[in-house]
């Protein structure tokens, strides 16, 4: 038997395409007139324009899947790897990713990335699935099996049954509360109590985790662990306090990295410590999006602290609109003020500033700037107008 899957008909098209555009803006950006003034580096990013659609186009014709009798091949751009039939221990067949898993540690694991872009995938999935051990399955009854068998849960399997359900129904309620909590936060946007839901509510899955005995984790993934996620009530309200503190302006930043690294270092010690999910092993991916997210959070809290719940009074300049401009990036624009000098500026300066005040001012007009030193000595204001 030789069966081969190369990329589907439809998906050579779109990546076809795809690559095109990239080339041809690449193309066009690389061959903008240059004048003295332009950087040395301006044209990097159109060279990894172009290096990225050929890349792309290679690959296209390149990429497959190829079943022997005796071995699988898994051909990529850069890297082609076969395993043989009977050195595979079993297969995880995840929503986008089909990972092959020889019996010896030494062999190479086979990884089959974005395997629904293949032709006959589903036939690939089925003889796979008929023909080899599902590792996800064995995972998730091990790790249930150890549970219902854990003293410290219970004293009889009924017992550990009840604590299993407890604690799930527990992280989905924190994590559908993050959701309630993203609403608050935007409706009560820039007041103590909408900064406080977005510094505590974040800080609630650290307890939830810790009084789960091992059944709630920060990630985990239902095909092979039976732990709980927080992940989504931990993210969402973090993300909101990032959001509204857009209103406030940093005037000087040199005060700002300490807080954040110290909250950010301290979380991510406790929920590594804590939150890692061994069951689903990828330990290095778990890692990274604990960072991504802890750091989101140590950003949040940051500013929400010393913005939002800065006690101490501040000075209010009347300043004049010298310009005003709007830069639209997307679907989103971007409403900037050109200010005259005021208080400890020497020199005009272009804010950015709400769309609400953007709308009610023209230049001549005079904006309202609110200084304050901030609650961590991070000095901000914020413009508002009269």
């Amino acid at each position: 038997m030789e069966k081969e899957y190369p990329i589907s008909l439809g998906m050579k098209m779109f990546y076809g395409i795809f690559s095109a555009v990239i080339f041809l803006i690449g193309l066009f950006l690389f061959n903008i007139p240059h004048t003295v003034k332009t950087p040395v580096w301006f044209d990097i990013f159109p060279t990894l324009m172009l290096v990225t659609s050929i890349f792309i186009f290679v690959n296209i014709f390149k990429k497959k899947v190829i079943v022997y009798d005796e071995r699988i091949v898994t051909i990529g751009l850069f890297l082609t790897k076969e395993l043989f039939i009977d050195s595979i221990k079993g297969v995880r067949i995840e929503s986008k990713i089909i990972f092959i898993e020889p019996i010896n540690a030494a062999d190479n694991q086979l990884r089959i990335g974005s395997y629904y872009e293949l032709k006959n995938s589903d036939q690939l999935v089925k003889w796979l699935q008929d023909n080899f051990t599902d590792l996800n399955s064995v995972d998730l009854a091990d790790e249930q099996n150890k549970i219902l068998h854990n003293s410290e849960l219970g004293v009889t399997e009924t017992d550990r049954e009840q604590t299993l359900k407890k604690t799930k129904k527990i992280a989905q309620i924190y994590n559908i509360g993050g959701a309630v909590a993203v609403i608050f936060i935007l409706v009560f946007s820039n007041t103590v109590k909408a900064a406080i839901v977005g510094i505590v509510y974040p800080l609630i899955s650290i307890v939830i985790i810790a009084n789960s005995k091992g059944l709630v984790k920060f990630v985990s993934n239902p095909q092979r662990s039976i732990s709980s996620s927080v992940l989504f009530g931990f993210v969402l309200p973090s993300f909101s306090a990032l959001l509204i503190s857009e209103i406030y302006t940093i005037y000087k930043s040199t005060n700002l990295w300490l807080p954040v690294l110290c909250i950010s270092t301290f979380i991510f010690i406790v929920v590594y410590k804590i939150g890692i999910n061994k069951s689903i092993k990828q330990i290095k991916g778990q890692a990274i999006i604990m960072f991504m997210f802890v750091t989101l959070y140590g950003f949040a809290s940051t500013l929400q602290i010393n913005c939002a719940l800065d006690i101490f009074p501040g000075q209010i300049y009347k300043v004049a609109v010298l310009d005003e401009r709007i830069i639209s990036s997307g679907r989103r624009n971007s409403y900037y003020l050109k200010l005259s000098a005021w208080g400890p500026t020497e020199t005009g300066k272009e804010v950015e500033v709400r769309r609400r005040v953007y709308d009610r001012v023209d230049v001549g007009d005079s904006v309202n700037v609110v200084f304050k030193q901030g609650l961590l000595h991070i000095p901000w204001f914020i413009v508002t107008h009269e």
